[in-house]
């Protein structure tokens, strides 16, 4: 099965916000742990550590400037670009959409 375009998390309109005010573009890369200790989950029949990809803080930042921020619009234009590639593939996604099961839920 070929990944979608876009992942049902819904990049373009929602962000997640930890307990701690840490901002990240979908809950899977935002889950809060405790230090030294890793999450792991599955993808393809195999273990994968899940990492975490952090856009901001609302502790020290608005939500809109967070939003707004390089790394944020960066991180939106991966998928805008997917939305017109015959077949998108995973190598232009950030490293921890690349295994993701989300892009493959219909």
């Amino acid at each position: 099965m070929d990944p979608l375009a876009i992942c049902t998390e819904n990049v373009f309109k929602a962000c997640f916000v930890s307990h701690r005010g840490e901002v990240s573009p979908c809950v899977l890369t935002g889950i809060s742990v405790k230090e030294g200790k890793p999450v792991e989950y599955y993808f393809q029949s195999r273990t994968y550590p899940l990492e975490k990809y952090l856009l901001g803080n609302v502790n020290t930042q608005s939500l809109a400037e967070i939003w707004n921020s390089k790394k944020a619009r960066d991180f939106r234009s991966r998928f805008a670009k997917r939305l017109t590639a015959e077949r998108p593939g995973m190598d232009e996604l950030p490293s921890p959409c690349r295994r993701c099961y989300k892009l493959f839920e219909q």
